[in-house]
């Protein structure tokens, strides 16, 4: 028989190992983007637009996402 607890850690432990991939690729695009002073004019430009790339994206794919969560609500009842 199954514990619940351990079931309820194994589910706590990859809901943090999914947080923590999430947050460290985050941290990474981050200083990627990270415009500096000591950057050349062409890689300050090319930061911003994919920083803006970056941003326009997520604004795009927001509807579909909205959508899907309605979608898994409305299925899940």
């Amino acid at each position: 028989m199954t514990d619940p607890d351990s079931t309820e850690n194994s589910s706590q432990d990859k809901t943090d190992k999914v947080l923590n991939k999430a947050l460290e690729s985050y941290k990474w695009w981050n200083n990627l983007s990270k415009l500096n002073a000591q950057d050349p004019i062409w890689l300050s430009v090319l930061k911003l637009g994919a920083r803006l790339i970056g941003v326009l994206f997520l604004l795009a794919i927001s509807p579909l996402i909205i959508l899907g969560l309605i979608v898994g609500i409305t299925a899940a009842f």
